[in-house]
Parts: C-alpha cells; sequence; structure tokens
C-alpha cells in the first residue's frame, strides 16, 4: 500500500454473459479510483459458448485479461482461480464481481475496499445486492422471497452478518486469503463469512457498496435458484461443521413465520405462489441425485 492507496486486482468469473459482461468491463472503468490503484482486471471464462470472450478480448489494451478454461470448473472453480491469478500480482486486496451485476455508481469499489484502510484484521468485505425492480409475476414471486429475508434481518435483534455475506460482490485482504482455504466443488455466500469467522478475523458488510441484479423471469430458472440455495446448507456443514455454523446462523423457525405473517399480508396471492414453489423447489431438492454437482446450470433469464 503506498500513499494510502490500496493496490488491488479485480476478477469476474464469467459464463455466457454477452448481454452484459460489456456493461459491468465499463462501470469498473469508470470507477473513481482515489483510495486504490487498479494492477489488473481478470475475467475467466468458464469455457463460454457465446460471444463473451471476444467482447473482453476488445478490452485487453485496458489491462484486462481474459483466460478462458478448457473445461467447464464452475463458479467456485472459477473464484479460486482468480484467486490464484491474482495473488500473483501481490495486491494488498483482491475484488471478486459477478459479471452480470452493474455497479450502481463510481464509488461502489471505493467503498467496498475502504474499511481495509483502517482495520489490519479484516479479512471479507461484501457490497450490497439490489434487485431490479420486478415486472413478471416470477420476478414479483422472487421478490417477495427478498423482502421476507430483508422483514427478518431487520427485526433481528441477533447479529445478522452471516445473511449478509454475499459472493456476487466482495473482496479478500490477499494476504489472508489462499486459494488452499476455497472449496473447489461449492461456495456460497456465507462461505466467506464461515471462513473468515475460522479464522479469527473480521468481516464488515458494505451497505453502501451497491450492486444491481436481475430476477429470474421464468418458473424454471426460479426453482433452479432455490435449489441452489438448498443445497448450501449442507456444503457449509461439511466444510465448518453443523456446530460452528450455529454460532452464527441466528434466525428461528419463528422468525420466519412472523415476517411471513407481516410481509404476506401485504399480498396473500405472492404469499401463496411463494409457498407452492417453496415446496415444489425442495421436493426437486430432495429427488435431485445432483445435489454436489459444482457445475450449476445457468440462471439464463437473468442474464
Amino acid at each position: 500500500m503506498k500513499n494510502n492507496k490500496l493496490a488491488i486486482t479485480i476478477g469476474i468469473p464469467a459464463y455466457n454473459e454477452e448481454k452484459n459482461i460489456e456493461l459491468i468491463i465499463n462501470d469498473i472503468l469508470s470507477q473513481n479510483d482515489i483510495n486504490y490503484k487498479l494492477i489488473k482486471t481478470i475475467v475467466v471464462s468458464d469455457k463460454s459458448t457465446d460471444n463473451t470472450n471476444n467482447i473482453v478480448k476488445k478490452y485487453q489494451n485496458k489491462n484486462i485479461d481474459l483466460i478462458v478454461n478448457k473445461f467447464r470448473i464452475g463458479k467456485s472453480g472459477s473464484v479460486k482461480k482468480l484467486i490464484e491469478l491474482s495473488k500473483k500480482n501481490f495486491p494488498d486486496v483482491i475484488v471478486i464481481l459477478d459479471a452480470d451485476l452493474r455497479l450502481k455508481n463510481t464509488t461502489v469499489i471505493k467503498k467496498l475496499i475502504e474499511p481495509f484502510l483502517g482495520d489490519e484484521r479484516l479479512m471479507v468485505t461484501s457490497g450490497n445486492l439490489v434487485p431490479d425492480s420486478p415486472k413478471t409475476f416470477v420476478e414479483k414471486i422472487s421478490s417477495f422471497n427478498i423482502q421476507l429475508t430483508n422483514d427478518i434481518l431487520k427485526n433481528s435483534l441477533r447479529n445478522v452478518d452471516y445473511y449478509l455475506s454475499s459472493d456476487q460482490i466482495m473482496a479478500f485482504k490477499a494476504d489472508y486469503m489462499s486459494a488452499k482455504d476455497l472449496d473447489k466443488q461449492f461456495m456460497h455466500d456465507e462461505f466467506y463469512f464461515l471462513l473468515t469467522k475460522k479464522k479469527k478475523l473480521n468481516f464488515v458488510y458494505v451497505e453502501d457498496a451497491k450492486a444491481y441484479y436481475k430476477l429470474p423471469k421464468k418458473i424454471k430458472d426460479y426453482v433452479n435458484q432455490m435449489v441452489r440455495f438448498l443445497r448450501s446448507p449442507s456444503s457449509s456443514e461439511k466444510n465448518f461443521g453443523k456446530k460452528f455454523i450455529k454460532q452464527y446462523a441466528a434466525i428461528t423457525l419463528k422468525d420466519k413465520i412472523n415476517s411471513f405473517i407481516h410481509v404476506g399480508m401485504r399480498n396473500p396471492i405472492l404469499a401463496f405462489f411463494y409457498i407452492v414453489i417453496q415446496l415444489y423447489s425442495k421436493m426437486i431438492f430432495s429427488l435431485s441425485k445432483k445435489n454436489n454437482e459444482a457445475i450449476w446450470s445457468p440462471i439464463a433469464s437473468t442474464k
């Protein structure tokens, strides 16, 4: 770190993101770098079959590297590769952004990494994901799910950082993060929070570091997304153990019921269909033989 500026790399895992990859790259290039020096941006394309790779190649003179996986290794494998590649550039901080995001303004990266300037024991920061306004019925059901979660967190008297950890927009202190720490098979939002706590280091949720994302438009995509979320607890337990997780996963069934009543009363139709789809998703999850599959099917309608 020189002159109070953090040296950073930005990593983007991407799979068939031709519709958004140029937008997120331009968002990065337009950021206010008042508190950091961007060494390099690295895009790991997970054997994309659309025009993603050609679009990224147009920006290689902007200090943006493209790495194309010969075989699909999934998002978790791509993030692990990004950590390994980033550390070769000796950054202070490694930023990871999903390829389908839009940064709200020109200070998102600045705000995301700012806490590292004042906390030597800070390992991970996580940004604030904001969904696009829902238009279709399925998007409204997905939005209802988010409203439930937000209502629970807003009214909880416990520390809720476990639920605010997002793997779509995050930053790591490079010295504290090793590719060996990462699960190549499956990592989800809470993985990084739990890893931080396991190392007895600090985690910060940065509410003002906002990025927009699209909600699934089709039932199939929404169910696919829910099955991913259902898979998450078993993977976390494998990596950290149920007893360790229980210290931080503070939301109770009572919390969920109270919030469902509170939010559901405002829109009982959405509440009904939300329950139906949740039950269907749980059935699909329990019947699936691919619960530990590392390579997810993409959520096509969010691209």
